[in-house]
């Protein structure tokens, strides 16, 4: 169980570090846009359930590795930028006249920014550094980590 204090401190500052623009919340964002607020939700369901893969992972370890292996961290951020790059042709692709209600189904969305969040190298070395301030050294790491 976590502590109240320690709750206290790390929700409003989870909240105003998620309140930030970035690759995630433009994502959604243009989801939002392009398709509506059922796609916009999915997508941001997609992305609240790849930081909670970043999370587990890092409490696993693998954080640490991708902030120790700069080649790692190379790799994660190409496949980042060619697969935004491969939504971006995707959309120039479509006809105008197609784009004015695009229909996007939900479970894409999610899956599109589950992809997009895994894929930003960012959220990892985020979480890497944030989330261990609000972790106790004296238990175990990884059910903090996930609680």
């Amino acid at each position: 169980m976590i502590e109240p204090l320690i709750l206290i401190a790390f929700i409003p500052a989870a909240l105003a570090l998620n309140l930030t623009p970035g690759a995630d919340m433009l994502f959604c964002l243009g989801q939002g846009a392009r398709a509506g607020m059922r796609a916009a939700l999915a997508a941001s369901a997609g992305v609240s359930a790849g930081t909670m893969v970043h999370v587990a992972l890092t409490g696993l370890g693998l954080g640490y590795l991708v902030a120790q292996h700069p080649i790692l961290f190379d790799v994660i951020r190409y496949a980042g930028v060619a697969y935004l790059l491969w939504l971006a042709q995707k959309t120039l692709r479509i006809p105008f006249s197609a784009r004015d209600m695009p229909d996007i189904r939900p479970a894409k969305a999610f899956a599109d920014g589950l992809i997009v969040n895994l894929t930003n190298p960012k959220v990892a070395l985020f979480i890497l550094a944030f989330v261990p301030q609000f972790v106790d050294p004296g238990r175990t790491v990884l059910p903090q980590f996930l609680a």
